[in-house]
């Protein structure tokens, strides 16, 4: 076997599968079966294969570098089956048999590559990323597989290949060319590190400060690369959503970042979760979600692409930053939860009352994945470090937290000095309660339409202070618990738990609390938009206990103990009905005239972005004339005017698409 053939007997079918796809690659396979390859042409430089009658160019560069004479592009299947044929070549010295036994053959080629011929192949561009990378990636994992490497980053959820005697350039991953050399970068450099081996950056690879008031170039090729992610997604179809499309998102949350574009990086990593989903075929994710969040990114990265220096800073979002020695925070704990997401992370959530900004704060402790098994929700409750105390010591009081830091979200960091302090708890008739939280939902309205514009932050977190407490009531239909609230002027806003296993816990303690709703001081909510409508999700409550004001965590905590209600027999009566898999019909609500304006409309949209046509049907373009019509009868100018722009072109385009649903979603917020 001549030298440039060894190369192909690195690309097993993992490596393989990366190239192309599982399907693909079993068509490849039946062809070498049938015995449909053969020589043309082989010496010492390459070869010339005929597969299934075309011709396959090979040499020593590598699949990358492979011809084929069939009009598909990239790697096609007759270059697949040219390698697995070519690997399967029997071995021409007792030498190379015994190579191919070497379990670490590729780890120890990796380790051997210079660090610094490396970077100068990935480019200065690549190495200034990789670096800015390393501390977002914390760590890699690597198995061997002999001739094959895989280096698994698990906070991307992805995998790299690296190939004996592929080089650097011969090493393969799911993610765009633009990225690509960075993260594989970044991959050996992990690598290195793990294995004790040294690794040295140039002094021009680190990062220049950002400046807040104008975007840099790499910023900018940023924002290109998330609007033609979007554009592919579009096209391929939100139904047709693979893996590869949820690491690329990832990939592109990691650069927003390490860019200086927080408010960027949150709306990429929600949307990425919901693209893994998709791709998992996830019941409770819909393709409506997806588009609505891939509209709220898409209008977020244009902005930003025309944004000037007076609206800049406010669209980046909230950069890191530290309080200043010396200060100290006077918090009153408004409760904590326990959340897990898409991706497979999970944490707590700790809410407080900031007395002197009149504002909550949070801080979270989190794992990104499920490689800490001890990370589980009672212990991080009971026993995780946080300010030299725990989660559950820290809701029982008052605190005064010194030396406190902001993280780069906005929240307040778990790590570094702070310290808390308990301070006396207060009266559950004390007069400061009268200052806390939102008290007329009239402003909180205002609150949540205020943040559906793009440079507001939008809360993850209120605290409502109702006048009453109805009881809760279950809708056994929509299995949710619903829970009317009503403020000093009677108007009523109604809270939604939803009845699903994760929830148990909150839902039992919620009904207990029921009995002693006339203590209920506030509540600690989080609000959400579905796609559809805004909801809001009890989270904690602020109660009289005895003469003083307690903090109970509903994911933890009870005021009473036992004695459930008939509630409780009809959440079990819900779960033997999902267990079952038994379909539930939906709720019959009486539509807004938001939801009568945007729905059909929306629904026309979503339908376009699930299967990935750009072409508007004969029932589709009668839908969108009818909701024109009534748009102007609503005096909506603007979205009849919209809808009329829609109807036009022959073609819709991806960004007139996010554009739409970006504009509908906005009014279905406003409600």
């Amino acid at each position: 076997m001549s030298a440039w053939q060894q190369r192909y007997r690195s690309y097993d079918d993992a490596a393989l599968e990366v190239l192309a796809n599982a399907g693909l690659l079993r068509r490849a396979t039946k062809d070498v079966e049938a015995g449909k390859l053969r020589w043309l042409e082989n010496d010492d430089q390459g070869g010339l294969v005929e597969a299934d009658g075309q011709q396959v160019r090979l040499d020593g560069s590598g699949v990358d570098a492979a011809r084929c004479t069939c009009p598909a592009n990239g790697c096609c299947k007759h270059i697949l089956a040219a390698v697995i044929w070519l690997r399967e070549q029997p071995a021409d010295a007792a030498g190379e048999a015994a190579t191919e036994e070497d379990a670490d053959l590729a780890l120890r080629d990796a380790l051997a590559q210079d660090p610094q011929q490396l970077q100068k192949q990935a480019g200065k561009a690549a190495t200034r990323k990789a670096r800015q990378w390393l501390g977002e990636l914390f760590e890699a994992q690597h198995q061997s597989h002999g001739r094959r490497l895989a280096i698994h980053l698990p906070t991307l959820a992805c995998e790299v290949t690296y190939l004996a005697g592929g080089g650097f350039d011969g090493m393969l991953s799911e993610t765009r060319e633009s990225e690509r050399k960075a993260l594989h970068l970044a991959a050996l450099a992990l690598l290195f590190q793990a294995q004790g081996q040294p690794w040295a950056w140039p002094a021009d690879s680190e990062p220049a400060p950002a400046d807040p008031l104008q975007l840099n170039a790499p910023e900018q090729e940023l924002l290109v690369s998330v609007q033609q992610l979007l554009q592919e997604l579009l096209r391929q179809g939100l139904s047709h959503a693979s893996q590869a499309s949820a690491v690329q998102l990832r990939m592109l949350n990691l650069s927003a970042r390490t860019e200086g574009l927080p408010r960027l990086a949150a709306q990429l990593r929600t949307l990425g979760g919901q693209i893994n989903r998709l791709a998992n075929r996830d019941d409770h994710i819909s393709e409506r979600e997806a588009l609505v969040q891939m509209a709220q990114v898409h209008a977020l990265a244009s902005a930003l692409q025309r944004a000037g220096a007076e609206h800049l800073p406010a669209l980046r979002g909230r950069l890191r930053r530290d309080y200043q020695a010396g200060a100290q925070l006077d918090l009153l704990p408004l409760g904590a939860h326990w959340w897990t997401t898409p991706g497979g992370a999970r944490g707590l959530t700790l809410a407080f009352w900031d007395l002197q900004a009149g504002d909550v704060l949070e801080a979270s402790l989190a794992r990104p994945d499920n490689s800490d098994p001890g990370f589980r929700r009672e212990a991080v409750w009971a026993q995780q470090a946080l300010w030299k105390s725990t989660p559950q010591q820290l809701c029982q009081a008052p605190l005064c937290l010194t030396a406190p830091r902001q993280a780069d979200d906005g929240r307040l960091a778990a790590h570094g000095d702070s310290r808390s302090q308990a301070q006396p708890r207060w009266p559950a008739a004390d007069a400061r309660l009268a200052e806390i939280g939102i008290a007329r939902w009239s402003h909180l309205r205002e609150q949540l339409e205020d943040s559906a514009a793009l440079s507001a932050e939008a809360p993850t977190s209120l605290l409502l202070r109702p006048a009453r407490c109805q009881e809760a009531v279950l809708d056994e239909v929509r299995q949710v618990l619903c829970w009317t609230l009503e403020d000093d002027q009677g108007e009523a806003i109604t809270l939604e738990l939803p009845c699903t296993a994760e929830r148990r816990e909150r839902l039992d303690n919620l009904e207990r609390a029921q009995k002693a709703r006339d203590d209920i001081r506030a509540v600690l909510v989080r609000p959400s938009l579905d796609g559809r409508r805004r909801t809001l999700e009890p989270l904690a409550l602020l109660i009289a206990d005895s003469g003083e004001l307690r903090c109970l965590s509903l994911d933890f905590e009870s005021v009473i103990r036992g004695g459930l209600s008939l509630n409780r027999r009809l959440f079990e009566r819900i779960q033997r009905l999902l267990d079952r898999q038994r379909p539930v019909a939906a709720a019959q609500e009486a539509p807004g005239l938001a939801a009568r304006l945007v729905e059909p409309a929306l629904d026309v949209l979503e339908s376009l972005a699930s299967c990935g046509r750009q072409q508007l049907s004969r029932h589709q373009r009668e839908v969108l004339q009818q909701q024109e019509v009534l748009a102007s009868a609503a005096g909506v100018e603007l979205l009849a005017q919209h809808l009329r722009q829609l109807r036009e072109p022959t073609e819709l385009p991806p960004q007139a698409l996010l554009a739409s649903s970006h504009l509908m979603s906005r009014l279905l917020a406003l409600g």
